[in-house]
């Protein structure tokens, strides 16, 4: 949660594959999540009481069993492989990349480089060059112009995730995007 009490992000149960605890961060867990098996970070002081409600929760709402995994990680194990499948170098080996405007669901606005690779959007901090978020471009469900904004665009994933940007070269992205999309054989997204 933010200071003001709105989440920042949410992760559905059904698309959590397990828990697992960090070993030299106290308190600290990772949710291995979605189909990329993306590791994200967490600490709390009541670490055996979520993870206890987690898999409660998870049972009597959806019927899902989430593995919290006595598996133990390190908190390098989670740097080197956070990005799950895509923690390799060569799919945040940038093809193309185009200056943008990431726009939050609070109306801010934060520069960010959008990257194309072989298998990969990345979106990049342009101050550190280091990866924000990456989607397989096999995710890529629409990619969306908006109408009253020559510059704004929003890309749609299969994952029910979307992110809206704005680009002084919109068109020339959303292309390219659509290009390498559809080199990886995803015929199924639209603009």
């Amino acid at each position: 949660y933010t200071v003001s009490g709105k989440p920042l992000n949410s992760y559905n149960y059904k698309d959590t594959q397990s828990i697992a605890r960090v070993q030299d961060y106290p308190g600290g867990f990772v949710i291995i999540y979605g189909n990329i098996a993306r590791m994200v970070l967490f600490g709390t002081s009541q670490l055996d009481e979520l993870l206890k409600n987690v898999e409660k929760e998870a049972m009597k709402g959806m019927g899902i069993v989430i593995n919290t995994s006595k598996k133990v990680i390190s908190q390098a194990d989670f740097m080197e492989g956070r990005w799950g499948n895509f923690s390799d170098d060569q799919p945040q080996t940038s093809l193309s990349e185009f200056n943008v405007n990431l726009l939050s669901t609070f109306g801010e606005s934060t520069p960010r480089i959008l990257c194309l690779s072989e298998s990969c959007v990345l979106e990049r901090d342009p101050n550190t060059y280091n990866v924000c978020t990456l989607q397989p471009l096999t995710d890529i469900w629409a990619l969306i112009r908006h109408a009253e904004d020559p510059q704004m665009f929003t890309i749609e994933y299969n994952t029910m995730s979307k992110s809206t940007y704005t680009c002084q070269d919109r068109d020339t992205l959303l292309a390219s995007i659509l290009d390498e999309a559809r080199g990886k054989k995803n015929r199924d997204n639209s603009v």
